[in-house]
């Protein structure tokens, strides 16, 4: 056992030996391995990372989406917020921004020589999207610090349009409706206007008919009763006068809008839904952390990361040649 140690130390003092006799072939590997990083790192280029960080957008900022009165549901930021990071999260989006944006960003001869479906992929890899303590976060990396942000701005700026274009399809269709009941109600009211100034014409010519120009004391017995006041066909009680100034009163204006209650409310309601469409497109579906930064720090590794590692890949290379030619020599003894 003694022995073998003492062996074991001699064959190390004359590896060290050996190494320092081979110093200048170490030293050349050592030097071939930093030249081959210094080629790598030249040629590959640094990847940048942006990262966004989006939360539910406040009640306030999602006013311009509801409308102030009682027909129509209000709209909650959780709502729009699901909506939103259902289409943040859609191959749509990815599928549009792909087209839109990255296709049209890389050079022609490749985009004309790899296969569309592998040049999606490859954008898979680049693109990240994930719930993370109730906040999405997006990143994008890029080889261009600045095209990375540019790049996450776009694709969220992607899906915030089309959520407040669902938003506002959903809701002008909700008043569209609603302005629809509300027309049917107004045309109602003045089929109603028009058919009472029949019957008083009616009524007219019955009193004259009957020589009737003044209401008898049998008509105000009538009048006293309002169920027989609103009948038709006691309408005529009232006289020929009342109801020739009655009905010269609704004839001498163009509208009949002043004789139906609550004509101009009716209106004015319906003015409103009917161009609600394009009044509410100003809102915002998501809040944003913070500023989208262009990052000046690339992802890891750092160029001297490599540069170390390729040395040291060098070194121990070097030791290990030299190592083997010792060895070799030693069994040749």
């Amino acid at each position: 056992m003694v022995q073998w140690n003492k062996t074991q130390e001699i064959d190390l003092i004359d590896l060290f030996r050996s190494f320092r006799k081979q110093k200048k072939l170490i030293a050349l590997t050592t030097f071939i391995c930093l030249i081959l990083g210094l080629i790598f790192v030249f040629f590959t280029r640094p990847t940048y990372q942006t990262t966004a960080y989006l939360y539910p957008p406040s009640q306030a900022s999602i006013e311009d989406f509801n409308v102030r009165l009682s027909e129509m549901d209000v709209l909650r930021p959780k709502q729009v917020f699901n909506l939103f990071t259902r289409n943040l999260t859609s191959e749509a989006i990815k599928r549009d921004f792909f087209n839109q944006v990255y296709l049209p960003s890389l050079p022609e001869l490749k985009v004309k020589t790899q296969p569309k479906d592998k040049i999606y992929a490859q954008f898979l890899k680049r693109l990240t999207i994930k719930l993370a303590d109730g906040k999405y976060l997006v990143s994008i990396k890029s080889q261009d610090a600045e095209q990375s942000s540019e790049w996450v701005k776009k694709y969220i700026e992607l899906a915030a349009n089309l959520t407040v274009n669902e938003l506002v399809s959903e809701r002008t269709k909700e008043s569209q409706s609603i302005a629809d009941a509300l027309a049917n109600e107004i045309a109602m009211a003045k089929a109603t206007a028009k058919a009472h100034l029949l019957i008083l014409n009616e009524a007219m010519k019955t009193a004259k008919a009957a020589g009737l120009e003044e209401p008898s004391v049998i008509s105000r017995a009538f009048h006293m009763n309002a169920k027989s006041s609103a009948d038709p066909s006691m309408i005529y009680l009232r006289g020929r006068k009342i109801l020739e100034n009655q009905v010269a009163i609704l004839t001498a204006h163009e509208s009949d809008d002043l004789f139906i209650r609550d004509i101009s409310k009716l209106k004015e309601k319906y003015n409103f839904y009917k161009n609600i469409g394009s009044s509410n497109k100003s809102g915002h579906v998501f809040h944003l952390d913070s500023e989208i930064i262009t990052p000046d720090v690339p992802l890891p590794p750092s160029k001297n990361l490599v540069i170390l590692i390729f040395c040291l890949a060098g070194l121990m290379l070097g030791l290990g040649i030299a190592a083997t030619r010792h060895i070799l020599a030693a069994q040749d003894k």
